[in-house]
Parts: C-alpha cells; sequence; structure tokens
C-alpha cells in the first residue's frame, strides 16, 4: 500500500500551472492580481515537494535501516542529475542563439509594457567556469544572490 497523498499531487500540478500562467500574463503584460503573485505558488510548491521528500525519507527509513541515508542521496542523485547535466550542457551550448534570438524578438515585437525608461535590451553574459561549475555541482543555491542563472548586477 502506498503512503502517497494523492490529491497534493493535484495540488502540486495546480501550483505549478499557476506560476506557468503568471509567466504568460507578465510576458503578455496581462495585470491580474492572482497570477501576478506566481511566487506564492512557487513557494508552495517547494514546501510540498519538501513534504514529499520528507516522506519518501522516512518510507526509506523503514525499508533499509540503517543506510538509509546514503541510499536516499545516491538514488536521488541518479535520478535528478544526469538530466540536469543535459540541460546545462544544451544551456552553454545555445544560450548565445538564445540571447540573440530574444533580442530579435523583442525589437520586432516588444512587450507591451516596454518603453525606454524601464525596458532595455541586454544580452546574456556568456557563462563563467565558475558558474557552470556551481550549476553542475548544485552548489549554486550557496549564493543568496543568484537568485536566477546569474549573479545580480
Amino acid at each position: 500500500m502506498s503512503n502517497r497523498i494523492n490529491y497534493l499531487d493535484g495540488v502540486r500540478a495546480a501550483l505549478a500551472l499557476w506560476v506557468v500562467m503568471g509567466h504568460a500574463a507578465t510576458l503578455v503584460g496581462i495585470k491580474i492580481p492572482l497570477l501576478t503573485k506566481a511566487s506564492v505558488a512557487v513557494d508552495l510548491f517547494m514546501v510540498l515537494s519538501g513534504f514529499f521528500v520528507c516522506q519518501t525519507f522516512i518510507a526509506l527509513e523503514a525499508r533499509v535501516p540503517g543506510r538509509h541515508v546514503w541510499f536516499f542521496y545516491c538514488r536521488r542523485l541518479f535520478r535528478v542529475w544526469p538530466l540536469y547535466i543535459v540541460l546545462i550542457l544544451l544551456v552553454w551550448l545555445t544560450l548565445g542563439d538564445y540571447s540573440m534570438m530574444k533580442l530579435d524578438l523583442a525589437v520586432k515585437f516588444p512587450p507591451p509594457w516596454a518603453n525606454a525608461e524601464n525596458y532595455s535590451l541586454k544580452a546574456y553574459p556568456e557563462p563563467t567556469i565558475f558558474q557552470t561549475l556551481a550549476h553542475v555541482t548544485m552548489l549554486f543555491g550557496a549564493w543568496p544572490s543568484w537568485g536566477g542563472c546569474f549573479p545580480a548586477a
């Protein structure tokens, strides 16, 4: 019998949809109060995800006593890290092209809120070796100023 709480998976799905809709609303300049608070959905999503990770850890402790911590982290690493590395490599290979495409689209189709005072077109900087290693090792969260993928300017 599974200890999974299925309706909480549905809540996480709804929160993920809220974040996607919030990004889409921001992208097209729609100001719907609930959608502009997508950061609340991110926080709730993370809390629920942490709850699920704890549930998994507790269930694993019952099945593999004594070595559950090592087993848990190895299993998580081999589940997440391979795809993560592929995506990091993809970003490395396409960041320049993506940056130029973003600039071209912004020039041809400026966002509704864009004006000379609050909108500037900037290319993404090339990632440094330090930034890449921080991401590959999943230690980028150790720097609070790195809220996204690059340090705050």
